[in-house]
């Protein structure tokens, strides 16, 4: 997957130093929801990793470091209103 920009983004994130080679900039959105700092980006799978997704393959995550801090991985925009039911009483999760 690869980190793109997106219009909310209000800060870039660099590489450590001595690490620019190996690390790409990463837009950013840095504030509060609900009372809650958050720090946002937004990735982009890859045509390959989309198809391994819609057959049911699962999304690693790989934190750097000795712990893992808290964090969220979510398919809708928190900038944007949730996409509601296709019909009334539906459910989006239902089978």
């Amino acid at each position: 997957m690869k980190a793109v920009s997106f219009p909310q983004a209000n800060k870039v994130l660099k590489a450590p130093a001595g690490q620019e080679a190996d690390v790409y900039d990463l837009a950013v959105w840095g504030g509060e929801i609900e009372g809650i700092p958050r720090c946002i980006s937004c990735w982009e799978p890859s045509l390959k990793e989309r198809a391994l997704i819609a057959a049911g393959g699962p999304i690693w995550l790989w934190v750097m470091g000795t712990t893992h801090p808290p964090l969220v991985l979510d398919a809708t925009s928190p900038f944007e209103a949730p996409p509601q039911p296709d019909r009334p009483g539906g459910d989006l999760d239902e089978p």
